[in-house]
């Protein structure tokens, strides 16, 4: 049986294909389009889908879309006539996404697939998260949170096992206003959330929280005092406005914040106390709800979806104040895994004894390379070639997988920095030794070079680390790793006298984010390394998606001071 699940038209288009009750494919539309957080219709997905795994429209059993449009139409349109009837603009807008493609999400799948539109059906948006997390979990019984801005009417849902349990409306969404904040600290909501989170180590703990004193938990239920911000209108422009005249002005988008995780002490800075006023109240919300909510005493694991999910943060204030130790998060928490759970709630729990599998998403297209390779001169590579970037040719070694995993651990003993594109890609936000850079974790002079001259990445945002289980067991101080440690998905307290093994992928607060190895090339590699820890992040520039292809890969390797490249089973090396 074959089951598509298709997510499109907010932000995070992607699409999972399902056979025979294995997940084999997912990935986002970003990826293909180099547009991150791309919201279009995934042509160039579900096209790379079909031809590379060879389906005809005859062999699609289902279709399920990660949404049920004609319920979210009806919300957002009986929102506006209640809450913001005269504001022109916001209906046309609303008119122009809605009556203009969204609602019609079915009939394009349909034509597009070249199938009957009977093949396809909807799925409930915060169902969907709930399935791409519960589903794939190994938990016979768990309750299942939905952290979201905003879903169709809930911005945060409760499961026991696949009973909702509780709901809270967009109004007292805590997630939106988080957002909201991210916004106002001069960062792109919906995007740059963990930005606020990286700000929010630097803060000042303010004296009076001001978001104590708009958002409450009361009875099972976080709410928000709606005459300091009213939720109950959609109107983001307001929202903004109503938060200024209760914190002050927004700050400016250009404003330098000369914060870095680098230095052992840094200059005061006002928008970082807010960052972590914003972070105290989010985890003292999420923290209360669970452990009103969440009263049945044999039920010891806990699934988490939606958005907020990302917020590593979070995760291990949850298990530290909470009965939960045993925590999952899907591949892609975020609105990217709807396409998923879409097709899980088709398909059925598919929970097993293995690890999750993150590496889903597009293959290395190792002809292309070799073409792209053959076909470079001396005067290709002098106009890549720079101040900081100076080569005048490349070695190409084609190894077998052992001899690469041991030249590559040489190559980072030797302080190279490292670029990776070995098998599938990941799906999701995190960079997991697929489509990776990485370097020795303890020299902060790399980490550096990597912000500046290869991510152009803010320097108060930390790396984070891939290390092998016995030196995670060694350097952290939690000992209790759940499924949330090998995806890089919560962060962690190193002991003290190990920080300067990670001082390149340390936060200010003395966390890392680290993901655990146990098998395969990756870890063999990590394993061979002096330390059996490297310093790891995406192979991509500041403000772009992931690199899918090697094409992409190779490209970035040549203009920046990258030193070796992993294409498969080529390695690439500058000279």
């Amino acid at each position: 049986m074959i089951i598509l699940g298709i997510c499109f038209g907010y932000h995070d288009a992607s699409v999972s294909l399902i056979k025979n009750g294995q997940v084999i494919f997912c990935s986002e539309e970003d990826r293909f389009t180099y547009l991150k957080h791309d919201s279009n219709f995934p042509l160039h997905t579900l096209t790379y889908l079909l031809e590379r795994f060879n389906i005809r429209p005859d062999q699609i059993d289902h279709v399920v879309f990660g949404e049920n449009p004609y319920q979210k139409f009806i919300s957002r349109f009986d929102t506006f006539f209640k809450h913001d009837l005269f504001n022109i603009s916001q209906f046309i807008s609303l008119s122009k996404k809605w009556l203009g493609s969204n609602l019609w999400s079915i009939k394009r799948i349909a034509e597009f697939l070249n199938i009957s539109i009977d093949k396809i059906s909807y799925i409930d948006h915060h169902l969907a998260h709930h399935y791409s997390a519960y589903y794939q979990s190994n938990f016979d019984n768990a309750y299942s949170l939905v952290l979201d801005s905003i879903g169709q009417d809930q911005s945060l849902s409760l499961y026991k096992n696949d009973v909702l349990v509780k709901s809270i409306s967009f109004e007292n969404s805590i997630c939106y206003l988080y957002s909201l904040v991210t916004n106002w600290l001069g960062f792109s909501p919906n995007s740059s959330e963990c930005t606020t989170m990286a700000l929010s180590s630097f803060g000042k703990q303010l004296k009076n929280n001001p978001f104590s004193k708009i958002v409450t938990f009361k009875d099972g239920d976080i709410l928000i005092d709606s005459s300091v911000i009213n939720l109950k209108s959609l109107n983001a422009k307001a929202h903004i406005k109503q938060l200024e005249k209760f914190l002050g002005v927004s700050r400016n988008s250009s404003q330098k914040i000369n914060l870095s995780c680098f230095n052992t002490s840094n200059e005061h800075f006002t928008y970082a106390d807010y960052a972590l006023a914003i972070q105290e109240v989010f985890e003292e919300m999420i923290i209360s709800f669970i452990n009103f909510h969440c009263q049945d005493d044999n039920i010891s694991n806990l699934c988490i979806s939606g958005g907020g999910a990302q917020n590593c943060k979070l995760i291990r204030k949850i298990r530290e104040n909470s009965k939960f130790k045993n925590i999952f998060i899907p591949q892609a928490p975020g609105d990217a895994g709807l396409a998923l759970g879409a097709a899980l709630s088709k398909s059925g729990k598919i929970g097993n004894d293995s690890a999750l599998n993150f590496y889903l998403g597009s293959y290395v297209e190792i002809d292309e390379v070799k073409d792209v390779l053959s076909s470079l001169d001396s005067k290709d590579i002098s106009n890549y070639s720079s101040e900081n970037n100076q080569y005048s040719s490349l070695e190409i070694l084609e190894l077998t997988e052992s001899e690469r995993a041991v030249f590559l651990a040489e190559q980072v003993n030797n302080d190279k920095i490292v670029a990776l594109v070995n098998g599938q890609a990941e799906f999701g936000p995190r960079a997991l030794g697929a489509r990776s850079i990485i370097c020795r974790s303890d020299s902060i002079e790399l980490a550096k070079k990597i912000s500046t001259q290869i991510k152009k990445r803010a320097p108060y945002r930390p790396y984070a680390i891939s290390l092998t289980e016995d030196k995670a067991r060694e350097i952290l101080v939690d000992k209790n790793f759940d499924s949330t440690f090998y995806g890089m998905q919560t962060d962690a307290l190193v002991k003290s006298e190990y920080h300067s093994l990670v001082c390149g992928a340390i936060h200010i607060d003395k966390t890392t984010r680290p993901q655990l190895t146990k098998k395969g090339f990756y870890h063999d590699l990590i394993s061979q390394t002096k330390n059996q820890i490297v310093l790891n992040t995406s192979l991509n520039e500041s403000g772009y998606p992931l690199c899918k292809s090697s094409k992409e890969a190779l490209l970035l390797f040549l203009k920046t001071p990258i030193d070796i490249i992993l294409l498969d089973n080529l390695i690439v090396i500058k000279k």
